[in-house]
């Protein structure tokens, strides 16, 4: 048995981005309700699921019917040259129907918007502890999506970009086997939804090994504002991992489409690597704004 653990359509001009996790098993996901013991538990299994891996799908959207195959991570990918007006269903090569159970939106319309925000989650919008491995870990175990801690002064910047018309995408190094507390925690506060670019799913030896490939976020940036290449666009980070380094590397290759860039300062100092790494993104030329808590820069 599979089952689609996230699926999602996103139009970019004239053409649709479809893409999917498929993992094997029984879906079983509790309300919000459950308890945080039975959250840790099923947080836990979620590293031990096994992917959907190499296998032929079928796609059927429209009249239209696409053949495609899942890759070792259990994931598949593909472009069409035209919208997506009704339900997206997936088979098996048996001709069973892969089963899915989504409460986050699967279609991302090419609506008239007038920028695009490309945001990160962790301490950015979500409290996430991401410098301290067991307070992070607890977090991660303990607290579902809607217990999740917001962070007002960055929710404040999103609110004066969707007074402007933007539109929010989110790229972040989380992996896929969080994709339902991300999703929990962004619909329970009433944030911009928008398509999630997260790292592929791990297995629990990858998450412990650190497999994730360290230039995942720069090539999922790149991925967006190569199919946007007509709107200017936000970039929102913090200064707790590689933000900052990622978003100078995009300035520099994509110049003046990049209106301006926010990073969330995390503690009360600054350290010399910070410090550093902002220097370089102001050398760039960019519009930045180093924000706090308490200072927030919004022009």
């Amino acid at each position: 048995m599979a089952y689609l653990w996230h699926l999602s359509s996103v139009q970019f001009n004239a053409q649709t981005v479809v893409t999917g996790l498929i993992l094997q098993g029984k879906l079983s996901y509790k309300n919000a309700s459950s308890g945080i013991l039975r959250n840790a538990s099923q947080t836990i299994a979620g590293y031990f699921k096994k992917p959907f891996a190499n296998k032929i799908i079928v796609v059927k959207i429209d009249e239209q019917v696409i053949e495609t195959t899942t890759d070792q991570k259990g994931s598949f990918s593909f472009t069409i040259e035209r919208d997506i007006e009704n339900d997206i269903l997936v088979y098996t090569s048996d001709q069973e129907e892969i089963p899915i159970h989504q409460n986050y939106p699967v279609f991302f319309k090419n609506s008239k918007t007038e920028q695009l925000v490309i945001s990160d989650i962790d301490d950015t919008i979500m409290r996430s502890y991401t410098q301290t491995y067991l307070k992070r870990m607890f977090t991660t175990l303990f607290y579902r999506g809607h217990r999740r801690e917001l962070i007002p002064s960055t929710n404040g910047i999103y609110q004066i970009l969707l007074k402007k018309n933007a539109s929010f995408f989110y790229v972040s190094k989380s992996e896929f086997n969080l994709v339902r507390l991300i999703a929990e925690f962004l619909m329970h506060h009433s944030l911009p939804l928008g398509p999630l670019f997260l790292t592929p799913y791990l297995s629990v030896s990858e998450l412990i090994s650190n497999t994730k490939d360290p230039a995942f976020k720069f090539k999922s940036i790149c991925f967006i504002l190569d199919r946007s290449k007509d709107l200017p666009v936000v970039l929102i980070g913090d200064d707790t991992q590689a933000d900052m380094e990622v978003y100078t590397q995009i300035v520099k290759k994509y110049g003046r489409q990049i209106s301006k860039v926010f990073i969330r300062q995390t503690n009360n100092k600054r350290s010399s690597k910070q410090t550093k790494n902002w220097n370089n993104l102001i050398a760039s030329g960019v519009d930045a704004s180093y924000f706090t808590n308490k200072d927030l820069e919004t022009n």
